[in-house]
């Protein structure tokens, strides 16, 4: 048996490409079931999907059910600092283009096609908590807060830049491993639609509002929303710290964004409601145990 630790993407995707081979897989997931429970929102960045991305979702069956919500980006739409805006192409050809899509109707299309595979067992708010004496993954259950360990032949530890795997493996003097914040984090914002139609001129494009130390970038979704996020230093003049005041987010973003500003109705509760996401570079070596354990995804 094969035990993944990690329901997101990458987890969900390796569990469905193994199963297809035949290989029993269980998938364990420390969040509640995607699929029956309302994801936390200012937390889903929207990926944007290249050619591989595609053909590897092909390979699991799974990008038929994606494509109704996939939204092609063939270029980049740039709106500088008080100049018109451009468009720059992302290759030469027509068919050099990536694809939006929402991480969570991702992670949910990934799901619905492993419940359906009799191969893959899900296990919704399991948390791994690191590694028994045997060096099995030892779980516990978020509801009764019982632990157990994992027995599976082989484990692939997909849980994230956090991953407690990681942890237990550097702990344990199996791997060296550093995980360095930058200095810059993120919030999500969105772009809602009006009247059923894009409020962006230009709706199939990456937006990206670059300025100095700071930018706005704003993915489109199938309902003709787009998911916004906004990167700039945690500390500083201009800085996440220096929009803590009352009416400092929408004071800078008139300043700085005047167009995407117009566009956000819920701006401010929007600001005051999404957590203030964090960005970091994982570095370890190497990323397994022998053959009995592997790291994946970030």
């Amino acid at each position: 048996m094969i035990a993944i630790v990690g329901a997101g993407p990458a987890g969900c995707l390796l569990a469905l490409l193994l199963a297809r081979r035949g290989h029993p897989v269980e998938l364990f997931e420390r969040r509640p079931d995607p699929r029956v429970t309302a994801v936390e929102a200012g937390r889903s960045i929207n990926l944007a999907l290249a050619a591989r991305g595609k053909r590897v979702l092909a390979a699991a069956g799974v990008l038929d059910a994606l494509t109704p919500h996939l939204v092609a980006m063939p270029g980049r739409q740039l709106h500088p600092a008080g100049g018109p805006e451009s468009f720059s192409p992302y290759g030469q050809h027509p068919g050099e283009i990536n694809h939006s899509i929402a991480r969570t109707e991702l992670t949910r299309q990934l799901l619905e096609h492993a419940g359906r595979e009799p191969h893959i067992g899900m296990h919704f708010r399991q948390r791994c908590i690191g590694l028994d004496a045997a060096g099995a993954p030892l779980m516990q259950d978020e509801d009764s807060g019982r632990q157990y360990p994992v027995a599976a032949d082989r484990v692939l530890a997909a849980d994230g830049a956090g991953s407690a795997l990681r942890k237990a493996l550097a702990a344990a003097g199996l791997v060296t491993a550093s995980n360095a914040l930058l200095d810059h984090d993120y919030k999500e914002l969105t772009i809602p639609p009006v009247a059923g139609r894009s409020a962006l001129a230009v709706r199939e494009a990456l937006h990206i509002w670059p300025r100095h130390g700071f930018m706005l970038i704003a993915l489109p979704n199938a309902d003709h929303s787009f998911t916004a996020t906004l990167f700039m230093p945690r500390a500083g003049a201009n800085s996440f710290d220096s929009l803590s005041a009352p009416g400092a987010a929408h004071a800078f973003f008139a300043r700085e964004f005047p167009d995407a500003l117009a566009l956000m109705p819920d701006f401010e509760p929007e600001f005051a409601a999404h957590r203030q996401g964090i960005l970091g570079t994982v570095r370890c070596t190497p990323w397994n145990n022998g053959e009995r354990m592997l790291l994946i995804g970030d």
